[in-house]
């Protein structure tokens, strides 16, 4: 319950942030409150919760501690990842794993704010945060590098759709320095300009032909790819290596993803679209979401570079109260079953089947949350 409360403050918070943005006291001070709450959450936990901690954060946390030097510590790690070992080793500099994770959610948690409120002419940010929060919070737990790089990336996205390349450009560099697979912003980037192209239509059938071949094939192009390019790291290419090995997929995601499929097109089926949002975008990042998935079943380490398109759902799941009646009784139970919706997933997905070990939650000291 811990996190489903916390959550849901943060979320009531910028909610009222939202509400009054035009008194600048109540509108940075709820957000900022809201802001404190995920990152106090996640600094005071014990390092046994998420998987990764004890994998690199602890790692290169009390490696960080022997130096005195960044530039050093930095030659240490082979200036894999700087942006990320920088705050790692500035944290380091206070003492205690509590800042790492502090340091680390209070990124993400700016960047995470700056995408939702950019958007929020197109969808209400406490809605789109809420979808964040349940579908993705636990995950930063664990997987904190990537989760930071995608939101950089996405952060990319509302500066390219204002023609600033020069801050695009920093950016995607930015989310390359947290996690290496931030060099799939390139292909979120041509989605973007295949989506308001004046060819868009056959660009439309190119992805979607090219998400099904990926689908149907992603042994035989892996086998190829791992042909011609020996150098590509192990980890990707387990469909090539163990032929016979296969994962589950992920099946809570796949139906998520087929929900927002939906969504979009009942929301263009009934001309239901809001002025300004860039729907055939939000749709290619769901095929390509999708094909993620599939090429998980092989590929569990590969399928992460597909992170960044599905975390557009945040942005599609909100649309559903687009296709409802607007009256008080419609929208309330459509809040109810939104709301039901999320916490559910992050019940079913975090708490039951505890994937990326950040259920129980322990204190430092020992004590459980449940």
């Amino acid at each position: 319950m811990i996190y489903i409360i916390s959550i849901i403050v943060s979320v009531v918070l910028f909610k009222i942030a939202y509400k009054y943005e035009k008194n600048t006291f109540i509108r940075n001070a709820c957000i900022t409150i809201s802001g404190l709450v995920l990152i106090l959450l996640s600094a005071c936990r014990d390092e046994k919760v998420g998987t990764d901690v004890l994998i690199y954060q602890k790692r290169f946390f009390v490696l960080a501690q022997q130096y005195t030097s960044l530039f050093r510590y930095l030659e240490a790690t082979n200036y894999v990842e700087p942006a990320y070992m920088t705050i790692t080793y500035l944290a380091s500099r206070f003492g205690s794993l509590f800042w790492v994770f502090f340091f680390n959610e209070s990124i993400l948690v700016i960047f995470l704010f700056h995408v939702v409120w950019n958007y929020r002419q197109e969808v209400p940010p406490y809605e789109s945060l809420a979808c964040y929060l349940f579908f993705y919070y636990c995950l930063g737990l664990c997987v904190i590098r990537q989760c930071i790089s995608i939101l950089i990336i996405m952060s990319a996205i509302v500066y390219l759709k204002r023609k600033k390349n020069m801050l695009v450009i920093f950016l995607s560099l930015l989310a390359f320095s947290f996690h290496q697979s931030a060099i799939v912003c390139v292909v979120v980037y041509i989605a973007y300009y295949c989506s308001i192209s004046n060819w868009r239509k056959i660009y439309s059938l190119m992805i979607l032909s090219g998400v099904v071949v990926l689908i149907i094939y992603f042994q035989k192009i892996v086998y190829l790819a791992y042909k011609v390019f020996p150098f590509i790291p192990r980890k990707y290419v387990v469909a090539y290596l163990y032929k016979r090995y296969a994962y589950d997929i992920n099946s809570s995601m796949t139906l998520v993803l087929l929900l927002s499929l939906l969504i979009l097109w009942g929301v263009r089926n009934q001309n239901k679209m809001i002025e300004g949002v860039n729907y055939r975008f939000l749709v290619y990042m769901i095929w390509l979401a999708l094909a993620g998935v599939f090429v998980g079943r092989y590929s569990p380490q590969l399928q992460r570079s597909f992170w960044v398109c599905q975390t557009y759902i945040v942005f599609v799941i909100p649309q559903v109260f687009q296709l409802i009646k607007r009256n008080v009784i419609t929208l309330f139970s459509t809040k109810l079953v939104f709301y039901g919706f999320l916490i559910f997933y992050l019940a079913f997905s975090y708490m039951y089947k505890t994937v990326y070990g950040v259920y129980p939650y322990i204190l430092p000291n020992g004590v459980l949350l449940y």
